[in-house]
């Protein structure tokens, strides 16, 4: 009995170490395999196709974003899991469901329309039996009469209610009208107290925030969050942006003067821009044509080292502390 029970605990044992080793594997995967993307841009005159591709792990997750198919048409795009397009399913099930939800509001109305045929049947059917009510040897002359009387009292009514109606609605106009402007004021004054109370708080926090300022302004700790966010900011940025980028863009105003400042303007960048990135200006016609491809990666191990470098940083606590406090 005891061997069995050992043999067992074993089994268990096994089955939940396997499934460690996957989550483990799995999330080593997540770390450290890069996410390739891609794309290209392409404008000319008044078309623009954007082609975006995201994919991990050899494909296994897929994403495909496109706009402006052909120079035109809107945005169109695609998850795939393990080859299997996850948009694409979801959207036709919910299509489903709505025909589903239709169909069945069609059935309740249906249900409703024949509710209400069968209660105007039962009012018909009491109405004949009560025309039927007055006696066997009454005469025409009484049913002449009973309807007389029916019709009198009707008409008194209808007289009742003219008389005090006028009066009436000239009375209820008044209350409402009196009502809604109680209302309006109310609200006007609720609107006016409540932006006046987020101006005094959105006031009190700019303050607090000057006060922070100057304080870590004055102890130097701004010029040492300057220095980290660059040493661990900068890299961050520099790994998502794409890793190669080639292609031409042409560029004008229409203008020769504002074109030439618009190209002095990128000449003093251009050494960081990409080597295979060609700018031609044109400086006789207002016009922006480009045809470009970028490619890049990210590794999410890389970017959580370096959130983390910042985040354990003293001064990054400190600036923190005093935001909260």
């Amino acid at each position: 009995m005891l061997t069995v029970f050992l043999h067992i605990l074993a089994r268990i044992g096994i089955v939940l170490l396997c499934i460690l080793a996957a989550v483990l594997v799995l999330i080593l995967l997540i770390l450290f395999v890069p996410v390739l993307y891609g794309g290209h841009v392409e404008k000319h005159g008044d078309g623009l196709k954007v082609q975006i591709k995201v994919s991990w792990l050899f494909r296994v997750v897929y994403f495909r974003f496109l706009f402006g198919k052909d120079g035109s048409g809107g945005p169109e795009y695609e998850l795939y899991i393990l080859g299997f397009p996850l948009l694409r399913f979801l959207k036709k099930r919910k299509m489903k469901k709505q025909t589903s939800g239709k169909k069945i509001s069609r059935k309740k109305s249906s249900r409703k329309k024949k509710h209400k045929q069968e209660d105007l049947e039962i009012v018909l059917e009491k109405d004949y039996t009560s025309k039927k009510s007055l006696p066997a040897g009454a005469t025409d002359t009484d049913r002449i009469k009973s309807g007389q009387n029916t019709a009198e009292q009707q008409t008194n009514e209808t007289d009742n209610i003219s008389k005090t109606g006028f009066f009436g609605r000239i009375v209820n106009a008044v209350k409402k009208a009196i009502l809604t402007l109680i209302s309006k004021i109310k609200t006007l004054f609720n609107r006016i107290r409540n932006i006046f109370t987020k101006l005094v708080q959105a006031f009190r926090k700019i303050k607090d925030l000057l006060a922070v300022y100057t304080k870590l302004r004055d102890s130097g700790t701004i010029a040492r969050l300057l220095q980290v966010a660059g040493k661990h900011g900068m890299p961050i940025i520099k790994h998502i942006l794409p890793r190669r980028i080639r292609g031409e863009v042409i560029f004008g105003t229409g203008d020769p003067c504002s074109t030439g400042e618009a190209l002095g303007a990128i000449a003093a960048v251009y050494p960081f821009l990409p080597k295979e990135l060609t700018l031609i200006p044109d400086f006789e016609e207002a016009v922006l044509e480009a045809d470009v491809t970028f490619k890049g990666h990210i590794t999410i191990a890389v970017i959580l080292y370096h959130v983390i470098r910042l985040i354990l940083n003293k001064d990054v606590k400190k600036m923190m502390k005093m935001i909260r406090a």
